[in-house]
């Protein structure tokens, strides 16, 4: 009984560190869709993006970017069925 405490233990130790971790590596990964977007992109949102930059248009440039995150935040969240 007692090895299974420890194996209980464990796990809730686990979790703080999984949950960090996750939380970590979608923050990455909004980073790099950014980057992609606004680097890569031809047409779209990043083509937008890039126009805004280019004429010093700052609000729509930062609206642009924050639904380009909003959008790959709503990704994983819609398709593991996370609230």
């Amino acid at each position: 009984m007692q090895h299974h405490y420890r194996h209980r233990l464990s796990d809730d130790a686990l979790r703080t560190s999984f949950v960090t971790s996750m939380w970590l590596g979608f923050g990455l990964a909004v980073v790099g869709v950014l980057l992609a977007e606004i680097t890569l992109s031809s047409a779209g949102l990043g083509f937008l993006a890039n126009e805004h930059y280019s004429q010093s248009r700052l609000p729509d440039l930062y609206a642009v970017i924050l639904l380009i995150s909003s959008y790959s935040r709503s990704a994983p969240t819609a398709s593991w069925g996370v609230c």
